[in-house]
């Protein structure tokens, strides 16, 4: 994921101005196509208005997903701050196995520090169901080796936040069997990990969140503050590899792993969103 991002940022390296012809727009995608979408870098892609260039991915297919229309947008970013190169990407009708999405994504980078700013990464389905997310990630190392000169790395605080609109179909989706996921097994996972990167009050929280499972409806809030020498995408690696019926033992293993180097908050709101 963190490649991805900076796949994604790479679009906005050309210093010429886009304009709205398509060798620019295809130039353009050409990084994001080959990085994100498996050789989708030969999609056919098109200049459209106000500075948007339109990505045909209707026959591209890959991991269940399915695109409808697809658009990008380079240095228009209103919120980027004044020097950064910004991107954002906007999806409709995106087709996976947990339901149909519409989503943005729009992410600025200071060339001079290499540090990503996620201003909005969200996807909603018509139900309610769906993701939001910001953050501020350190690219330094991806962001000098595309530009092939040298960046000044800012000791600069890194944080993701992301929160998960939860309702009972969307639960039910993910194939996990809850009945396996114990309040108690997590509950003592989370005591494994200790305090100073989960607090009493943030393992509360998510043992409420569980315990509403598998028919929980609302958001839960996922706030992460990371050490420098982490990044926020390896948060995902050991509980991807948990399956469907962890054991107590994965279930720890995966909480360990995952907040080394991390301060974790979060909060679980029940209600409709």
């Amino acid at each position: 994921m963190r490649h991805l991002l900076a796949a994604l940022l790479l679009a906005v390296l050309p210093v010429s101005a886009m304009g709205e012809e398509d060798a620019a727009c295809a130039a353009a995608w050409a990084p994001i196509g080959e990085a994100a979408f498996s050789g989708a870098r030969a999609a056919n892609v098109t200049a459209g208005a106000n500075g948007w260039c339109d990505v045909d991915l209707t026959r591209w297919s890959g991991a269940d997903v399915r695109f409808g229309s697809t658009a990008f947008r380079t240095d228009r970013l209103a919120q980027a701050p004044q020097g950064h190169r910004s991107l954002e990407v906007v999806f409709e009708g995106v087709e996976t196995p947990f339901g149909t999405f519409d989503g943005r994504i729009a992410a600025s980078v200071s060339p001079q520090t290499g540090i990503a700013q996620v201003h909005t990464a969200q996807f909603a389905s018509h139900d309610g169901r769906g993701i939001r997310s910001n953050a501020r990630i350190d690219l330094a190392d991806f962001w000098q080796e595309a530009q092939d000169q040298p960046v000044e790395p800012l000791a600069d605080a890194q944080f993701i936040t992301i929160d998960f609109i939860v309702t009972p179909a969307a639960l039910a989706q993910t194939r996990i069997d809850f009945t396996e996921v114990t309040r108690a097994a997590v509950d003592s996972a989370l005591r494994d990990v200790g305090e100073t990167r989960i607090s009493a009050k943030t393992r509360r929280e998510f043992l409420r969140f569980v315990g509403a499972a598998p028919n929980a409806q609302g958001t839960l809030r996922v706030a992460i503050q990371l050490s420098d020498d982490v990044s926020p995408f390896d948060l995902v690696g050991p509980f991807a590899t948990l399956g469907t019926t962890p054991s107590d033992d994965d279930i720890a293993r995966a909480f360990d792993a995952s907040t080394r180097g991390v301060s974790l908050v979060v909060t679980w709101k029940p209600g409709r969103m």
